[in-house]
């Protein structure tokens, strides 16, 4: 057996939901449509259905579709042969047009969303050390690599954007992510809406502090999730996460200012530049979004 029918063995294996598509995206959807094929848990409590008609766009992250793909992987250390055989980038391709032909009797554009993080990784972790080398970053640049071939066959509107941004836009607007930084087109789509993968819950932006990255069993609450902030905690994909100390003392401040998800940039950027350990935690920050 060559690579290439080895390689497609292991993704017929993989743990598929609803519509045919790898768990992760379809546990999403469920949210949205009604299932056409046999439920992976039958018993799994659906969140609240999401009216899909409610959202002028529906964005899709072409590395979150490809990561759970990955994901739903049953065969273990599988993923180089899924690369070398190119077999990945197949599957993704179907996967996409699946995801498209949902939306044909709903007034909700799907748009797949390539983003290009090079530039905003190396703004946004300015005056940091580390580096963030995972195997989700391996996964993106293959899918970079193999996007030109592939491309023809996919039949849903693609959109590069301005590097890592979304185009401005006024109406409600759905998006599925796994790297949080996309979170922050909500400077300009300030109707933005996070459908997660897995568990299909939709998250407006005062429940996004949970894509910050952990400090220890610190609770999070305290945060709102703007730019300075992701810049500082990281967030575990494009922004590395300052030191532990600064970290903690972010959260101690918060307690003391007592913030929330709604508190506003001007009130934390001021508290940040008065606190005697925090002043200059902003000084190498250069906005993005």
């Amino acid at each position: 057996m060559n690579i290439k029918q080895q390689a497609h063995n292991i993704l017929e294996t993989r743990t598929i939901s609803s519509f045919g598509i790898s768990i992760g995206t379809g546990l999403a959807l469920e949210a949205l449509f009604n299932v056409t094929t046999e439920r992976y848990d039958d018993n799994r409590v659906i969140p609240d259905k999401v009216r899909v008609d409610d959202y002028t766009i529906h964005y899709f992250n072409i590395f979150t579709i490809a990561r759970n793909i990955i994901s739903a992987l049953t065969v273990k250390n599988s993923v180089d042969m899924l690369y070398a055989s190119n077999q990945l980038m197949q599957t993704l391709v179907e996967e996409v047009n699946t995801i498209h032909s949902l939306y044909d009797m709903s007034n909700c554009k799907p748009v797949l969303y390539i983003p290009d993080y090079k530039s905003l990784y190396k703004d946004i972790n300015l005056g940091k050390t580390g580096d963030v080398v995972t195997k989700d970053y391996f996964t993106r640049e293959y899918v970079l690599n193999n996007l030109k071939v592939a491309s023809d066959h996919i039949t849903m509107t693609v959109e590069h954007g301005n590097k890592h941004k979304l185009k401005p836009n006024t109406n409600k607007v759905l998006i599925t992510t796994h790297l949080s930084v996309d979170l922050l087109n909500i400077s300009k789509i300030k109707n933005l809406y996070l459908l997660e993968s897995h568990t299909g819950k939709l998250k407006s932006y005062r429940e996004w502090y949970s894509k910050l990255h952990k400090i220890g069993k610190l609770s999070l609450e305290v945060f709102p999730f703007i730019e300075e902030i992701v810049y500082i905690l990281g967030d575990g994909g494009i922004s590395l996460m300052m030191k532990l100390h600064i970290r903690r003392e972010l959260h101690r401040l918060a307690m003391e200012k007592r913030w929330t998800s709604y508190t506003s940039k001007v009130v934390v950027i001021q508290h940040i530049r008065n606190d005697s350990i925090l002043k200059d935690v902003l000084n190498n920050f250069k906005r993005s979004y």
